[in-house]
């Protein structure tokens, strides 16, 4: 009688089966194809031919453009994330695996490319001093350049044109580990102080008192600002592209949609504004918001003539966790505050701004145990 096998390795994957006469035969079918899933294999479902790599990164961001291939939380894809996507496929994976077949693409050489990124000989390198340097990738570019390639061949999988990620496993740097510039209190009012014009300063007091993002920040409308009630709200982002209430989107995620209370040196700012104009907070323009480009060029510029260190938006952002940390606030009015979708984020982002933490617990421990 003739046996069958079927090799299935993960239930969430199309299986592959094949018959045979002896059951000699079929073991030992089934022993290779799961040994070729653990080497990662991308093995083709049936004999059908595979979309290439790039056709089917083409046709992934036309829905992600047209809004009907969303984000795992049900959110279309902001344009912002989809110019980083598009970006790493051109750089960094349409040139090397862009004309493959999915099914071709296996984890050996997915492996062999990120190791020439992390340690580049030819392909990379920059004149410095008439000198040319070769310079390898840092972890995080490399992880997030796989991004969109991971939802490619996550799509396969869903369409049974594979069985298994070539991206499973891979060996990729870990980040450099750079951590933003945090100023303190004093370092943050003498960073705004020095910049000359009332709503840049708002915008800037945004960053280092509220802890917005710089989307955030572009976005704010009067309509989100309570004075009376000392809170505001963040309802809506801009992409660093749009300029107009009609291009306003949700946040990054759904923890983005929060409430924010307006601390003291906010409010001042705040109130130097135009409150009574509709609109957006940071604008002179009616209209139009602010640009990103405008809000890092002018602090910038006034910074540099008043002989103080410029930091970026995001490190304005990082500043005020430290601020929340620094007054006490647990982690789980950190996360709500900042947005984080986990205080698992918080905590990873910021738990290096808790000088002493272990310290402190030992001593709370050690005056539990002595009550």
């Amino acid at each position: 009688a003739a046996s069958s096998a079927t090799a299935d390795s993960t239930p969430t994957f199309e299986t592959s089966s094949k018959t045979f006469k002896r059951r000699r035969d079929a073991e030992a079918w089934r022993a290779e194809i799961l040994a070729q899933r653990n080497a990662g294999a991308t093995i083709a479902s049936g004999k059908k031919r595979t979309p290439t790599i790039n056709d089917a990164w083409s046709v992934l961001l036309g829905g992600m453009e047209a809004g009907t291939t969303r984000t795992s939380a049900g959110l279309p894809y902001r344009a912002s994330t989809l110019r980083q996507y598009s970006g790493g496929m051109r750089r960094f994976w349409g040139p090397r695996v862009g004309p493959l077949q999915v099914h071709e693409v296996d984890r050996k050489m997915m492996q062999a490319h990120i190791d020439d990124m992390a340690h580049p000989t030819e392909w990379r390198g920059r004149i410095i001093d008439k000198t040319i340097r070769i310079e390898p990738w840092d972890g995080s570019t490399i992880q997030n350049s796989l991004k969109p390639l991971a939802l490619v061949f996550g799509h396969a999988i869903v369409e049974g044109l594979i069985s298994s990620s070539p991206l499973t496993h891979l060996r990729i740097p870990a980040p450099s580990g750079k951590r933003e510039r945090v100023v303190t209190p004093a370092e943050a009012a003498a960073l705004i102080a020095a910049i000359p014009d009332r709503f840049h300063r708002g915008a800037w007091g945004a960053a280092l008192y509220a802890g917005l993002r710089v989307g955030e920040i572009r976005a704010l409308r009067w309509c989100d600002v309570d004075l009376q009630r000392g809170t505001l709200r963040v309802s809506h982002s801009l992409d660093q592209l749009a300029l107009s209430e009609k291009s306003l989107q949700p946040p990054k995620s759904h923890a983005g949609k929060r409430t924010i209370p307006i601390i003291r040196p906010f409010r001042e700012l705040l109130e130097a504004l135009d409150a009574d104009q509709p609109g957006f907070v940071f604008s002179n323009r009616p209209g139009r918001a602010m640009t990103t480009e405008a809000i890092r060029r002018v602090a910038l510029g006034a910074w540099v003539t008043a002989g103080l260190e410029p930091i970026t938006p995001h490190e304005g952002r990082h500043s005020f966790a430290s601020l929340m940390i620094a007054s006490g606030a647990n982690l789980k009015a950190l996360s709500t505050v900042l947005g984080h979708a986990s205080i698992a984020i918080s905590l990873d982002r910021y738990g290096h701004l808790l000088p002493g933490a272990e310290l402190e617990v030992g001593e709370r421990l050690d005056a539990f145990l002595d009550a």
